[in-house]
């Protein structure tokens, strides 16, 4: 990192000083006062060498938004000595500035729309199964993982009096642990109900694990993470969306659904749901007060 980036070994701008990247981010005379302009002073420190370590452990202190601006400051100041070092060229700072903050606003917008429904108080998970508020339809999913390699996932869709909409189930070669194949039968519930219109939902599943890590947004680096991306990024497609989670004996329908052999590899119902199922459905129905 410390690598002289220009062959003279020094700063345009600061001829006396020696070219490594902290200098052309943080300590440039000509960058300085981008940091200065967008209230990330703090970020820049005390002009002495520190290691990456050192500097995050720093930065973590600091406020949680201005360390967020600083890091699209820092990234767009690099790019832009490397376009002046590479390319010859060099932009005016407001055009940089303007950049920073665009970027920083576009950023916020996108977060708000995935992860910015309000937080709402689940009740006890229910031991049978309850009718959505009038309008809005709930989405029953499984997923059944058979031994020979194959795996299904299921969901049908009922409105507040218990009527099906629509039943579906998918069956593929895989090899998944119940958590991602739970995840992936969420998935294919939420591209359903997007793909007829639907717009306000409620999920609701028996893997406690994956419905309350939807519920707080909770990602971190993994194959179910990745999962549970595609579902967020699909869900600002709804007016409103929520996961629930059930206890199995609320979640029969899917559940048996899920070890429906479809013909091909998916296979749906319109209005109805197979004939092995629709007595879980009738109880379900008859259960409601």
């Amino acid at each position: 990192m410390a690598r002289h980036l220009l062959e003279e070994g020094g700063c345009p701008w600061c001829p006396s000083e020696l070219e490594t990247s902290q200098h052309a981010i943080f300590s440039c005379a000509r960058i300085r006062r981008l940091w200065v302009d967008h209230g990330c002073e703090a970020m820049v420190g005390d002009g002495r060498v520190e290691g990456g370590c050192e500097m995050l452990e720093r930065w973590n202190a600091l406020d949680k938004k201005m360390v967020q601006k600083g890091c699209f400051l820092a990234w767009n100041i690099w790019a832009e000595r490397n376009r002046f070092v590479f390319e010859n060229t060099c932009q005016p700072l407001s055009i940089i500035s303007q950049r920073v903050s665009r970027q920083v606003d576009d950023h916020n917008e996108y977060t708000t729309r995935i992860y910015g429904q309000p937080a709402c108080v689940r009740p006890v998970s229910s031991s049978h199964w309850c009718a959505p508020p009038e309008g809005v339809i709930k989405l029953n999913t499984d997923a059944h993982i058979e031994g020979n390699g194959w795996v299904s996932v299921a969901t049908v869709a009922r409105n507040t009096c218990g009527q099906v909409l629509f039943a579906a189930v998918r069956r593929q070669r895989a090899y998944w642990p119940p958590d991602i194949a739970e995840c992936k039968a969420i998935l294919f519930a939420v591209r359903m109900a997007k793909a007829r219109g639907l717009q306000n939902v409620m999920v609701e599943s028996d893997a406690l694990v994956v419905i309350s890590r939807l519920s707080k947004a909770a990602l971190f680096y993994s194959d179910l993470d990745a999962i549970m991306g595609d579902v967020f990024s699909l869900s600002v497609y709804f007016n409103a969306i929520s996961f629930n989670h059930v206890k199995r004996d609320g979640n029969a329908v899917a559940h048996h659904l899920a070890r429906v052999v479809p013909f091909g590899l998916e296979q749906c119902w319109e209005n109805h749901c197979p004939r092995n199922v629709a007595p879980y459905v009738l109880m379900d129905t008859l259960s409601l007060d």
